[in-house]
């Protein structure tokens, strides 16, 4: 990769939770019962919407991963986030200021 990636998730979503939309790579499958599937990396983007109440990763319409209000109740939306980012190798561009 030519660009600075960055996993550190805690900045990823204070970043996200100020408003900005942050270009990221996730791996993926398009099959979950196949475990020998080898994954694909694809350019996504992660954004939360306070009007909608959710956070999502995605990209040409297709939601990757995402937390909905509903979830909350399970765990904290910050537990939701660290979870998904883990699961799905997140690594996103760092920002220039």
């Amino acid at each position: 990769m030519i660009y600075k990636l960055s996993k550190d998730y805690e900045e990823l979503y204070r970043l996200i939770c100020e408003g900005h939309i942050i270009v990221c790579f996730i791996d993926y499958k398009f099959s979950t019962q196949d475990e020998d599937e080898k994954p694909y990396r694809d350019v996504c983007k992660v954004e939360k919407s306070v009007q909608w109440k959710r956070i999502e990763f995605g990209v040409r319409g297709i939601c990757y991963g995402g937390i909905y209000d509903f979830m909350l109740k399970e765990h904290t939306e910050w537990k939701w986030f660290e979870s998904l980012c883990k699961n799905m190798k997140v690594e996103y561009i760092i920002p220039t200021k």
